[in-house]
Formats: C-alpha cells, structure tokens, sequence
C-alpha cells in the first residue's frame, strides 16, 4: 500500500510541475490559451513512458482529425453551440472508432477554443497545435526517466525457479505417497501469486525502458505462470 501511495504522490508532482512548467512556456510564446496547455500535460502523463509516448502519438493524429472536422462543422450555417455539438458528435466517434478515446477531452476543449475565438486561420491553427506540442512536451519529459526495476526483477526470476524447485519436489513426495495434494496445490497457489506481481513489475519494467532485451523478463514470467495453470 505504501509503494501504491509513493507513485501516485510521485506522479502527482510530476503533473503538477509539468503542467506550470507548459504554461510558463505557453505564457512566453504568447499563446492565447496558454493554461490549457497544463491541462494537455495533466492529461498525457500517464504511469510508464510506453504509454505516455502512445499518447503523444495519438493526441498528435487526433489533432489534424480534429482540425479538419472544425473547420467544416463550425462553417456549417446554424448555431455555434449547435456546430459544436455535430464536432463532437464526429470527433468522439472517430477517436472511438481509431481508439483515441484518451485524446477526446483534450480535442473538445480546442473545439471550444475556435468556437469562443471565431478564429480559423492558419496561425490559429499553429497556435494551438503549439499548446498540444508544448502540454505534450512536458508530459514525455516528466516520464522520460523512469525508475529502473531491472534488479528486483531479477530476484523474482530467481525466486520463482527456486518455487518451481520446491514445487516439483513437492510433486515428488506426493507421487511417492509421503503427503497429500494440498502441500502441491499450496505451493503452486503461492508461486501463482508471486508472478502475477513479478509480471507486473516486468511489464512495467519493459514499458519505461523501452529495451527490446527487457521484454525477456516479462516472457519469461509469462510462461512460467502458464506453466503454473496448466
């Protein structure tokens, strides 16, 4: 519970020093909603660099989608609310649809912003995709060091093959009838457990290194706990 706290309490100031870090910038490059661009950063740091580059990727796709359905649902004739509503109404079911559902907020308050501005011009435009570019920014630069798990990652390999060995020895005494099955079962329920986690920790591992050797790990426990199932 206490390594549960201590990431969210760390994630918690990396969003906070990032998101007025990209409005302090924001604010230096004149940008007309510069405070948004700490939105986009609260909103892209997410709990591995994997996943928050994925992200940044798909804010960025999401973005040239959504500019192109404002500028035809906001020159529709009707009521600004009314374009608005039709934009979302395409917007959330094309990012469904390209599964970018985590860009959809981010891409509804831009909508908002040309709607308010009646500004549609190329250097609204650039505007901001410059408030995305730097909300992105320092969102991947708050994740881009990462704790490194790599040698308690190695202890639970080598605690789960020294389960394993107890396990078949277990095993054996059974089949040689010294103990019953629940000796066997107990182990192999204990050993299940201590993947699961050492899974997580690999997964984890693998997401913020972005090492191709890392993903060995993870294999690895993988199969030991299909092993456990079968």
């Amino acid at each position: 519970m206490a390594k549960v706290h201590g990431r969210m309490g760390l994630k918690a100031l990396k969003i906070a020093v990032g998101s007025c870090a990209a409005i302090t910038l924001a604010e230096l490059f004149g940008l007309e909603y510069a405070t948004s661009a700490g939105i986009v950063t609260l909103l892209t740091v997410q709990n591995t660099k994997m996943d928050t580059i994925r992200l940044a990727l798909d804010r960025f796709f999401s973005f040239i989608l959504s500019v192109c359905l404002i500028a035809v649902c906001f020159h529709l004739p009707g009521i600004g609310w009314v374009n608005y509503g039709i934009y979302l109404l395409l917007m959330v079911t094309a990012c469904y649809v390209m599964d970018w559902q985590n860009t959809i907020s981010v891409n509804a308050v831009m909508g908002t912003h040309f709607m308010v501005s009646g500004n549609y011009s190329p250097a609204f435009v650039l505007e901001e995709f410059l408030m995305i570019a730097v909300g992105t920014g320092f969102a991947l630069l708050m994740n881009w060091k990462m704790p490194d798990h790599g040698r308690r990652i190695r202890e639970d390999i080598h605690q789960v093959e020294n389960d394993m060995q107890r396990v078949l020895l277990a095993l054996a005494g059974y089949l040689r009838g010294e103990h019953g099955g629940e000796e066997v079962w107990d182990r192999l329920d204990r050993m299940e457990t201590y993947l699961h986690e050492g899974l997580e920790r690999a997964h984890e591992h693998a997401h913020n290194t972005l090492r191709e050797e890392d993903r060995y790990y993870a294999d690895y426990l993988e199969m030991r706990l299909q092993q456990c199932g079968q």
